[in-house]
């Protein structure tokens, strides 16, 4: 591990914070950040944003309470490893507004479907009465494969008010 004199004397690399966004296939938080040639690229024009993404150890951000659109500035190895977390130094925030605006936008859509999963489980976890369905379960583990599907068919009516109690 370097000391903190030869992090300093590292060559930065500049990024800014785009949005945080669910991953497709685990749906956990991935913070989106993107890499910047150089500052001169924040002269107000759209930034072109590729596919960048990091979450940082255990599904955390590299910078804790970043907004998007923040740009900060990274020490980097010669291997191109950053150095993060205390290491990081913001420089400014984005030009192009809009982009801003629309980024915030995703971030803040993200961000309350992550709070509103959490509820839910939260929810989930308290009883719903569903001991009430244990006569139902045992003759579903009983029935055989075309039974079982029948006896889901009905469930499934029953449940979205599509119940006649024809059979």
């Amino acid at each position: 591990m370097p000391t903190q004199e030869e992090i300093a004397a590292m060559p930065l690399t500049y990024m800014v914070f785009v949005q945080l966004l669910s991953h497709k296939e685990k749906g956990k938080k991935v913070y989106r950040w993107q890499k910047l040639k150089d500052l001169d690229e924040n002269d107000g024009r759209e930034l072109v944003v590729e596919r960048y993404y990091w979450t940082g150890k255990r599904g955390g951000n590299i910078v804790k309470g970043v907004q998007p659109g923040a740009i900060y500035s990274f020490p980097t190895a010669e291997d191109g490893s950053m150095f993060t977390g205390n290491n990081a130094r913001y420089v400014g925030m984005w030009k192009n507004q809009e982009q801003i605006a629309k980024w915030k936008a995703l971030h803040r859509a993200a961000t309350l479907g992550f709070k509103m999963q959490a509820r839910a489980a939260r929810e989930m976890k308290e009883d719903l009465g569903l001991d009430a369905l244990a006569p139902i379960a045992a003759a579903y583990w009983q029935a055989n494969m075309y039974q079982r599907q029948m006896i889901l068919a009905h469930v499934l009516a029953y449940i979205t008010g599509d119940y006649s109690g024809r059979g």
